[in-house]
């Protein structure tokens, strides 16, 4: 039987260290340098991927982690516990590490393009009522829209209960 070696484009060859010419494309981004867009694993979310050494008790030797992180902790130090990492670049892919920065992770949830932060940034309701109330259990409204629910309810169940013959 012949043995064949087939070649994965997706994983990055062993035993060759990490260049960048060689293991991303650069590409221009919105900041001064470019974006070192990783070429090889990424994962279901579209972040660069590898597996490195771990020398934990109990594991097969290997363990995943995200190459962006694995680059920034190479050429920056430590990401403390506190801080998650934010691509100022807005490339998932990216691994360069001057398009990284270590903040908390609501700063990094807030500068987001995601509901969370698009709602964070709204100022107005639909109508254009500033939001001017604020109840734990709602969160965030305006009180001229919240008095026009409440009229229009009294005046619904107050007509309801007028057809009844309760009123």
């Amino acid at each position: 039987m012949i043995k064949r070696e087939h070649e994965r484009p997706n994983r990055r060859p062993r035993g060759r260290p990490f260049t960048p010419e060689a293991d991303t494309v650069t590409t221009p981004g919105p900041l001064e340098t470019p974006c070192w867009i990783w070429k090889w694993t990424k994962n279901d979310r579209g972040y660069a991927w590898l597996k490195v050494r771990d020398s934990r008790p109990g594991g097969d030797g290997h363990r995943g982690m995200s190459a962006y992180r694995f680059f920034y902790e190479a050429s920056c130090g430590k990401v403390p516990r506190s801080l998650t990492l934010d691509h100022l670049c807005r490339n998932r892919a990216c691994v360069n590490p001057w398009h990284l920065e270590a903040v908390p992770f609501r700063e990094n949830v807030l500068r987001g393009i995601g509901p969370t932060a698009e709602n964070a940034r709204k100022t107005h309701c639909r109508n254009g009522h500033p939001f001017d109330s604020y109840r734990p259990d709602r969160g965030r409204f305006c009180r001229q829209c919240e008095n026009a629910r409440t009229n229009a309810y009294y005046r619904r169940t107050r007509s309801k209960a007028a057809r009844m013959g309760l009123v």
